[in-house]
């Protein structure tokens, strides 16, 4: 009776080991599980700004190992490329990659996080934004949309200020003129007497050509020449004093951020900024690059004159006073890069080395 006992305990702990191993060896052989997740930009494929998603995507898969993987979709490949934001609050994509000065109409103080016209400079910005709690205001202005996470995701250096065939050079010479810019800027522009208008970059050439437009802004250096703004307009005016830096944005849907493991979220921050990184890296080369084909075809570059820009800055503050005194949000929003702005020059002033020109 005994060796019955000990027969059928042997039975079932070999039966057991069996079923623990067959169990190991499907876990072990199981594919991993992956997630993909959808992303619109509002961007035309081949422009610089389109290439930091892209890249996003890339450094997303493998720094997950395959277990998270984006597509990338240009502007209007799901939804119109101005589409995005709401696109990604009612879940019809779950990530845009964009700039926040197109959702002024969402929320007054968007623009600040994209670009302001006389804003921070580019390491003004990268200061502001993780090193004077700029992120987290950026969280702050959208916690009423249905969204996980954002922040920057890519930037470029300054914008060219205009392209046009008139001289440029008094308060004078913009009134009437018929001019495409966006946010803050067009309010600005229509203050010292510009007719503001709003054209999706693909009409530019034609507008310009025809005369629907006298002037206009869109980009930096090498998204206006692969525009082909040079082939239309004499003049480009420099610097973008409007936007003298632009910060990409992604945008993922709470439902998708809150769905995804702490260790996924925390690989789309890091490649998110890693993409930032590389942009403020690139940009200026790729710019340069565009500069000397400018030159090489003829359009003549016309550095603003000071006294100008003096000119049209006293617009511009007036307008962010208001601003202040009607959002509280946009007054903390501002006061912050301001006072980044004061002790990034304060810094420069002791410790810039670029007077001794070596």
């Amino acid at each position: 009776m005994n060796k019955k006992i000990v027969r059928i305990a042997f039975g079932l702990l070999v039966a057991l080991m069996a079923i623990s191993f067959v169990s190991c060896t499907q876990s072990v052989a199981s594919p991993v599980k992956t997630v993909t997740l959808r992303m619109q930009s509002s961007w035309s494929a081949g422009l610089f700004t389109q290439e930091q998603p892209d890249l996003f995507a890339e450094l997303v898969s493998e720094m997950s190992g395959g277990r998270l993987k984006i597509e990338s979709n240009v502007g209007g490949a799901i939804v119109p490329a101005m589409d995005v934001f709401t696109a990604v609050d009612s879940g019809i994509i779950d990530i845009s990659h964009s700039n926040s000065f197109n959702w002024l109409a969402h929320h007054p103080a968007a623009p600040l996080f994209g670009s302001r016209p006389f804003g921070l400079n580019p390491t003004e910005f990268l200061s502001w934004m993780y090193g004077y709690g700029g992120i987290e205001m950026w969280q702050e202005m959208y916690k009423d949309f249905n969204f996980g996470w954002v922040g920057p995701c890519g930037m470029n250096f300054a914008e060219d200020f205009a392209w046009t065939n008139r001289e440029l050079k008094t308060l004078d010479d913009f009134k009437n003129l018929k001019f495409r810019t966006v946010g803050y800027w067009g309010h600005i522009l229509n203050s010292i007497g510009a007719s503001v208008m709003t054209l999706p970059g693909g009409e530019l050439y034609s507008a310009l050509s025809t005369g629907v437009l006298d002037a206009t802004e869109f980009s930096n250096p090498e998204a206006d020449f692969k525009l082909g703004l040079h082939e239309v307009c004499k003049y480009v005016y420099t610097p973008g004093v409007h936007q003298p830096t632009s910060i990409a944005e992604i945008i993922i849907n709470k439902d998708v951020w809150n769905n995804l493991t702490p260790d996924l979220q925390l690989i789309i921050q890091m490649a998110a900024k890693a993409v930032t990184m590389e942009a403020f890296a690139r940009s200026t080369q790729n710019d340069l690059d565009a500069i000397r084909k400018f030159q090489e075809y003829g359009t003549i570059i016309q550095r603003l004159p000071e006294t100008l820009v003096e000119q049209i800055k006293v617009e511009a503050d007036k307008f962010y006073e208001q601003r202040c005194a009607e959002d509280p949000f946009f007054k903390k929003v501002y006061e912050s890069q301001e006072q980044c702005r004061a002790d990034s020059r304060a810094y420069m002033e002791v410790m810039d080395t670029s007077p001794y020109n070596f």
